[in-house]
C-alpha cells in the first residue's frame, strides 16, 4: 500500500511541475511580446489581444492561443531575433505540455492501482472524481505560485517591508 500511496504522489507531482515549468515559459515568452509591443511604432491594438489564464484548465488550448497571438504580434515586428527568442520559448512550453499531460496519464494509472489497493467500491467514480480533484489542485496550485499576491508577499520577506 506504501509503495501505490507514493507512486501516487511521484505520479501526480510529474503533472504538477511540468505544467508549472510550461506555464513560466509562457510567461517568459509574455515579457518578450511585451517588450516587442513597447518597441512598436504600428497600431499597438494589434497587440492588445490577451488569452485568459483560465484556459490553463485546458492547456494545451492555452499554448496553441499564445502561439497564434505571439505569431501575429511577430509578424508586426519584423525581428528575426525576437522571432528565435519566442519560437525558442514556444518548444520549450509546448514540449512541458506534453510531458504534463504524460503526467496526468500516469497520475490516473496511479490513481487506478491505489484504489485496486485499497479495494475501493465504485472505483471507476472515485478514479474519475479522484482525478479532476488532483488536476484542478494542481492547477490551482500553480496558479498560486505564479501568483503577483504571492510575488508581493516574497518581496515584502525578502525587503522586510
Amino acid at each position: 500500500m506504501l509503495i501505490n500511496i507514493l507512486g501516487f504522489i511521484g505520479a501526480w507531482l510529474l503533472f504538477m511541475f511540468p505544467l508549472y515549468q510550461g506555464i513560466l515559459d509562457i510567461n517568459d515568452q509574455d515579457l518578450i511580446v511585451s517588450n516587442i509591443i513597447k518597441k512598436s511604432r504600428k497600431n499597438k491594438s494589434v497587440f492588445r489581444k490577451n488569452i485568459s489564464r483560465f484556459l490553463w484548465l485546458i492547456p494545451p488550448l492555452k499554448v496553441h492561443l499564445e502561439r497564434e497571438r505571439s505569431l501575429a504580434i511577430l509578424r508586426s515586428s519584423n525581428n528575426d531575433a525576437n522571432f528565435d527568442d519566442i519560437y525558442s520559448l514556444l518548444n520549450k512550453a509546448t514540449a512541458w505540455v506534453y510531458v504534463a499531460f504524460a503526467g496526468v496519464l500516469n497520475g490516473i494509472v496511479a490513481t487506478n492501482d491505489l484504489l485496486q489497493e485499497a479495494d475501493v467500491s465504485h472505483p471507476i467514480w472515485s478514479l474519475v472524481i479522484i482525478s479532476l480533484i488532483m488536476i484542478i489542485i494542481s492547477i490551482f496550485y500553480i496558479g498560486y505560485r505564479i501568483s503577483d499576491h504571492r510575488k508581493q508577499k516574497l518581496y515584502v520577506k525578502a525587503h522586510g517591508k
